[in-house]
């Protein structure tokens, strides 16, 4: 059922994931042992299918004028 509501989400208004943009946040999740208590440290940040193909479509767009 969470996977099923998690793909829901991230098709409509995205999911908050910590910030893995960010290479300290990607290391911080790499070696965070699961500790609730440590949640407040990250800086997440909403990633859903809209973002990324708006993401991507810059990118191409970019590319196009080079």
């Amino acid at each position: 059922m969470t996977k099923k509501r998690e793909q829901e989400e991230f098709n409509t208004c995205g999911i908050e994931i910590p910030d893995i943009l960010i290479a300290t946040q990607c290391e911080m999740l790499r070696s965070w042992n699961g500790e609730l208590r440590l949640l407040p440290n990250f800086k997440f940040r909403r990633f859903g299918k809209k973002h990324l193909r708006e993401a991507l479509q810059r990118k191409m767009k970019t590319e196009s004028h080079t």
